[in-house]
């Protein structure tokens, strides 16, 4: 495990001296750390509120787009962050389902299961790191995780969704925050630019 990986760096050298940890290490074990936290955090309902939505995928918050010059009602705002937040979803065979509560619940796609969301979340954390780290949906239950592994995929899959924020660029897409500013800009422009968002 990474602890005692980390026990055995600190003890090699000079008895009694601590050496600093690699970047890279020191790298790991935060994102360790950010995704037992998140996972913490999304597990309580398993639902994710749209600040959520936004913080996760980096997107802009409806007073950031304002500042931009536009100035979309708060419905045609949620519904444009959920279309572009579902697209990228999509990719690791994900999406957003609308509650009663004013949360969405993240769940497999139409005929896929929690442990396809793996797998593909699991290629693109090898194409991250520059290296295969992750070689079976059985491997990924041990990416990022805490001591013991993840309990199930599902877990594995919210203690790691700060892996979409690396997959546009992974697909050579758009950034997120690029796409939604433009599709709110299509929509400002009239009617006949809302067609193009909505035959996509």
């Amino acid at each position: 495990m990474i602890k005692t990986n980390v026990t055995r760096f600190r003890n090699a050298g000079s008895p009694g001296r601590a050496r600093p940890l690699p970047c890279c290490l020191r790298v790991l074990i935060l994102e360790q750390k950010e995704g037992r936290k998140a996972f913490a955090e999304r597990d309580k309902k398993g639902r994710l509120s749209l600040k959520d939505i936004l913080e996760l995928l980096e997107l802009p918050t409806r007073g950031e787009v304002q500042k931009e010059g536009l100035n979309p009602d708060i419905e045609t705002y949620r519904k444009v962050v959920i279309k572009v937040a579902n697209a990228i979803l999509g990719a690791v065979q994900l999406i957003l389902l609308p509650t009663e509560e004013d949360e969405y619940e993240l769940a497999p796609a139409a005929g896929g299961e929690w442990r396809d969301a793996a797998f593909h979340l699991g290629y693109y954390a090898n194409l991250k790191a520059g290296s295969v780290v992750v070689d079976s949906s059985k491997a990924f239950l041990r990416y990022n995780a805490p001591e013991g592994g993840w309990p199930d995929f599902r877990a594995a899959v919210l203690g790691n969704l700060s892996l979409l924020r690396s997959l546009p660029e992974a697909l050579h897409l758009n950034q997120p925050r690029a796409t939604l500013l433009k599709a709110l800009e299509l929509i400002q422009k009239g009617p006949e630019k809302l067609e193009v968002l909505t035959a996509t």
